[in-house]
């Protein structure tokens, strides 16, 4: 029976078939999966780009959030430490395929801001590191509407990736529950 394995945002998981490893409430974050042939893969929700900026925020959050964790995943590094994983597991390091989703437009103070004029920055760093150990990139599913989001899950006995586009139908009032709206799906 295969377990579903929910990965935090700021955090990657690696496992093997017949695994799901899944992650929600993508939005200008960046989803990256690994996958190779032998079953291992892994997923990773990227919020930060770079280490500098990871240290600029824990100074800052440190201070009003005592529970704010330095063990944030970077796109500078998430890589290394993925591949790192999967070794562990046995994967074959030459097999291995990658599948990028998220990054969505921004909504700034003075509109919506454009994922092609700021918002890819992680995803060109993941892709500068990808280029290094020559993972190609076989699937990418970026940019969007900063009014929806995306959950996205890694079948590792097929390496399949299925992202689903969902919405908030109503707004949150006193932090009560907001009702959730499919708008459709997407499989790489």
């Amino acid at each position: 029976m295969p377990e579903v394995i929910e990965v935090r945002q700021d955090a990657f998981k690696v496992s093997k078939e017949p695994d799901v490893l899944r992650t929600s409430n993508v939005g200008d974050c960046l989803v990256l999966t690994l996958y190779d042939n032998n079953g291992v893969g892994g997923l990773a929700h990227i919020f930060i780009s770079t280490k500098k900026r990871k240290l600029l925020l824990y100074n800052y959050f440190a201070l009003y959030f005592p529970v704010f964790h330095k063990s944030i995943v970077t796109a500078d590094v998430v890589v290394d430490e993925m591949l790192v994983e999967m070794s562990k597991y046995g994967s074959d390091l030459k097999e291995v395929t990658a599948k990028i989703a998220g990054e969505q437009d921004k909504v700034t103070r003075r509109g919506i801001l454009k994922w092609n004029s700021r918002g890819n920055r992680k995803s060109r760093i993941v892709r500068q590191e990808l280029r290094e150990y020559g993972i190609p990139i076989v699937a990418e599913d970026l940019g969007g509407s900063p009014y929806r989001g995306r959950n996205v899950e890694l079948d590792l006995s097929t390496g399949i990736m299925n992202v689903t586009y969902v919405q908030r139908t109503k707004k949150r009032k006193h932090f009560g529950k907001s009702e959730i709206k499919v708008l459709g799906y997407n499989t790489f």
